[in-house]
């Protein structure tokens, strides 16, 4: 993984506007990043570190990117929650990374009219089964949490409960 993160480096030295260029499918660097190169496959540690510095120095290049939609209406937050693995040890820093860079994709909508936590719950479902840990709760709960008042944190002390965002923003009754 230092020989990628050295290669990324010397790319955008040699090439600096490359974030900023899109793919035949309207996709930027961290649309792509976000689709293709996240930690779900036999995730290992070293692996989850490149990725999650690959996703936040694209956010720190270009912010703005985070609020951009691919040629089917997808914003990185769309792809990074329909295919990341969310018990991979990362991944509540990447999805955080995105929500800070653009608070509005949570609520924005695909080509299908899902939002980004639509494509979470439909994720889980069809790839990851029932099998949940510690890590899913958190980023779960955060990404409950933000759908619902734009924070991750709770409003009011006891006013509101993960499993009231659950069955509001659509939960699938399984999990």
């Amino acid at each position: 993984t230092e020989f990628a993160r050295k290669g990324f480096e010397m790319i955008l030295r040699a090439y600096p506007k490359a974030i900023s260029k899109r793919c035949d499918g309207g996709m930027y660097p961290l649309h792509y990043s976000c689709r293709y190169f996240i930690p779900n496959i036999a995730p290992n540690k070293e692996y989850d570190e490149f990725v999650n510095y690959l996703i936040v120095e694209l956010i720190r290049l270009g912010p703005k990117i985070a609020s951009q939609k691919d040629d089917s209406w997808r914003y990185p937050l769309h792809h990074l929650c329909k295919n990341l693995d969310p018990r991979s040890s990362s991944a509540k820093a990447i999805y955080k990374s995105l929500l800070d860079a653009f608070p509005l994709g949570i609520r924005q909508k695909n080509r299908w009219e899902l939002n980004p936590l639509q494509e979470f719950w439909t994720h889980l479902k069809t790839s990851l089964g029932k099998s949940v840990d510690n890590n899913f709760e958190a980023v779960a709960e955060m990404l409950m949490k933000f759908s619902l008042h734009g924070s991750y944190v709770e409003i009011e002390k006891g006013s509101w409960l993960p499993i009231h965002a659950a069955i509001w923003l659509g939960c699938p009754i399984s999990y």
